[in-house]
């Protein structure tokens, strides 16, 4: 005969992993509020090991429409990088130094118009990502990864390449039988750029 636990065993089993999850999730959220540890964060194997235990455990959470959200808007990230790019929107946060500003007094020292860069630009969408840090309404300043994305060189170097690149891999794989590339001078890349040179032949140009 099988056993079966009494209800009072079975309670206390729950009550313990229910309070381990509770801790758990207070830490995480402790250390997301605070600063990051100087003892994680400049500990490189150990801000890799909790990155990629984060990431797992974010992904084992998901319900499949959380995974259907995720992957839908997986493009947007980049091109609203883009778009922060194109506008000087990262360097003119990171050249504040961490100063806040109004969206209204970025759309005049943009030269945007203020709902584009609310509704369109989504300041809020790139707060959530952390691109930027929202500290009160409507008001950003930058964050780590706005100075990052400031660099000069990078918009030509990954986002007006890469993002091109990689949105013509469905259509070239189509294009090829879905067979890997057996020529160097027909690549999404030749297809993205509409170019029969050869990576490097086009990048001397």
């Amino acid at each position: 005969m099988v056993s079966i636990p009494f209800l009072s065993e079975l309670s206390n089993a729950d009550f313990e992993e229910g309070v381990a999850a509770d801790n758990v999730l207070e830490s995480l959220e402790s250390l997301a509020a605070g600063d990051i540890p100087a003892s994680l964060h400049n500990n490189e194997k150990k801000r890799l090991r909790f990155l990629e235990a984060a990431r797992m455990a974010s992904f084992k959470l998901e319900q499949p429409w959380d995974t259907m959200q995720r992957l839908v808007f997986r493009a947007l990230p980049p091109n609203m990088v883009q778009v922060s790019i194109d506008l000087g929107l990262w360097r003119l946060l990171a050249k504040w130094e961490g100063t806040a500003m109004s969206v209204s007094e970025l759309a005049v020292e943009l030269g945007a118009e203020e709902a584009l860069l609310v509704r369109v630009l989504r300041l809020r969408y790139a707060a959530t990502q952390w691109m930027v840090e929202q500290v009160g309404v409507e008001t950003y300043r930058a964050a780590n990864i706005t100075r990052y994305l400031s660099m000069s060189g990078l918009d030509s170097v990954i986002f007006h390449r890469n993002i091109a690149l990689y949105n013509a891999i469905p259509n070239w794989l189509a294009d090829n039988s879905y067979k890997q590339p057996q020529d160097n001078k027909n690549l999404p890349f030749n297809l993205s750029t509409n170019t029969d040179l050869h990576f490097f032949e086009w990048l001397s140009q």
